[in-house]
């Protein structure tokens, strides 16, 4: 599986180039909300918090801390990105996104920011679709740090949830074409630790704990159902210094909340999918269990709420797959656990 995924991400990084990242904040202008026009089939960016961590040497005496981001589609249609027009004077062309609809007529086409075009690859790549920061939380002589990633081809890497309506059994946008680039229902775009930018410079980083964000299009370009849940976050213990970092507690940036732990570990039976799931601390006994936001249901499709502290979900679908889990009280104003990601 591992090979398999970096052949498909090794083919996609002939469409990556350039450095986009920047600290600026989101964008304040009035955000609009898909579906424009009822019919729409939208799609819903939302980001994992990130992963497979590690501090390394970047030369000179520097350090920077790597990781891995996925962000995936839960919408009810594809993301759909293809190039426009050139812009006068400029070395940009316009990009708009494509908005299919329930009865197929014709899709809505709005724009959506710029592609930059390199001749001699090509490939366009899309701009402003990630950004990645580091806040001290508890940290003497801690600063804001902001990654510089080089812009995203998007396309399908990473079956996320089958089960969505509209998701595709196999992945549709797999190549940097030199006029479209998208991805599914159900399906998730995955940069890994060991590519060209998945990194922050940590270098004289104060010890501490901070915490790391990972935002899907931050500037609001991309039309979405929701935009209120393009960011995750999780809780970090860095030293710069020894070259360490660890998840802090149970890796939630809601520090406040205190409440439920929950913890998940992915393996395979016969090769399907499994993950264990163990939790602590529910106040009220009872827990609703989420994957990926939705309710964990049972063989007769009941929403499962167990108190015993521990279940067993039975995914049963094969190859690659990445789950979030959350562990929720019951009741009308919930405490809800730290989010636990496996990924296969």
């Amino acid at each position: 599986m591992e090979n398999h995924k970096f052949v498909t991400r090794l083919l996609a990084l002939c469409c990556l180039a350039g450095v986009f990242l920047l600290p600026t904040a989101r964008s304040a202008q009035a955000q609009v909300v898909c579906p424009d026009v009822p019919g729409d089939l939208c799609p819903n960016l939302k980001a994992y918090p990130a992963f497979d961590l590690d501090v390394v040497d970047a030369g000179v005496g520097g350090q920077k801390l790597i990781f891995s981001a996925l962000t995936w589609n839960s919408g009810g249609g594809p993301l759909e990105l293809f190039a426009g027009e050139g812009i006068p004077g400029q070395t940009t062309q316009k990009v708009y996104q494509r908005i299919f609809r329930a009865d197929g007529t014709d899709p809505t086409e709005v724009m959506a920011g710029e592609f930059e075009w390199h001749p001699a690859h090509a490939h366009f790549h899309f701009e402003d679709y990630a950004r990645y920061t580091l806040q001290p939380l508890e940290a003497a002589g801690g600063s804001f740090r902001t990654g510089s990633k080089t812009t995203f081809c998007v396309i399908d890497t990473n079956r996320i949830a089958h089960r969505l309506p509209g998701a595709s059994k196999k992945a549709v946008y797999k190549w940097c074409n030199d006029d479209v680039q998208g991805m599914s229902v159900g399906w998730g775009d995955q940069y890994s630790s060991y590519l060209v930018g998945q990194e922050i410079d940590i270098t004289g980083l104060g010890e501490g704990i901070y915490t790391l964000k990972v935002e899907a299009d931050p500037m609001d370009r991309i039309r979405e159902t929701n935009d209120s849940d393009n960011t995750s976050c999780v809780l970090l213990y860095i030293d710069s210094a020894a070259m360490t970092v660890s998840v802090e507690g149970d890796g939630s940036c809601n520090t406040a909340s205190g409440g439920i732990t929950l913890t998940a570990s992915g393996y395979k039976v016969k090769g399907m999918h499994t993950v264990d799931l163990e939790w602590s601390d529910a106040a009220g006994g009872d827990v609703n269990l989420t994957r990926d936001g939705d309710p964990i249901t049972d063989l007769d499709g009941v929403d499962y709420t167990k108190n015993d502290g521990a279940y067993t979900d039975n995914i049963g679908i094969r190859g690659a797959g990445s789950y979030t889990y959350q562990a929720c009280e019951t009741g009308l104003t919930p405490e809800c656990s730290n989010p636990a990601m496996v990924v296969f």
